[in-house]
């Protein structure tokens, strides 16, 4: 059986090159931030902090190679995403006083959770028509919301 589990492992790293080259760079990254930083580094907190924050990166990765997979490429999804976050969480400031009951906070949390979507979905068909209704490339398409929704964010 350990013969069979080492074949498996074997055949991991030979089958994909660039999965290879990618952990070896992991390794040699974790070698060298470990060598310089080893204290700052490899603290419970540095991981901690990790761990919330690669939720958000997993779900706008996903989010982006969807628009890979059929050949394009979305430049506004982090923007999108910033804006619908602000505008929920300014909605969110508006609509729950300092002295709310604890039931019409949920209620403004999950109202607040529908507006980002809402927001995020009319950014995306805005995007998705520009793309298809009038033809513009991907790359421009995708630069100009982009760059207006980083604008709206900002005000």
């Amino acid at each position: 059986m350990n013969k069979e589990k080492t074949s498996i492992d074997i055949k991991m790293f030979t089958r994909d090159a660039n999965f290879f080259r990618l952990f070896i760079v992991f390794l040699a990254v974790l070698v060298v931030c470990t060598a310089l930083k080893g204290s700052q580094f490899l603290n419970p907190g540095n991981f901690q902090s990790m761990m919330k924050q690669f939720p958000e990166y997993g779900l706008l990765a996903v989010a982006i190679s969807l628009a890979l997979l059929i050949g394009g490429i979305d430049l506004s999804a982090v923007y999108i995403a910033n804006l619908s976050a602000i505008i929920a969480g300014k909605f969110l400031l508006s609509a729950v006083g300092a002295d709310a009951a604890g039931g019409r906070v949920y209620t403004m949390i999950f109202l607040s959770f529908g507006i980002a979507v809402v927001v995020g979905a009319l950014a995306g068909a805005l995007n998705g028509y520009l793309i298809s209704g009038f033809g513009i490339p991907a790359m421009l398409a995708t630069l100009a919301p982009s760059l207006c929704s980083g604008a709206l964010a900002w005000y």
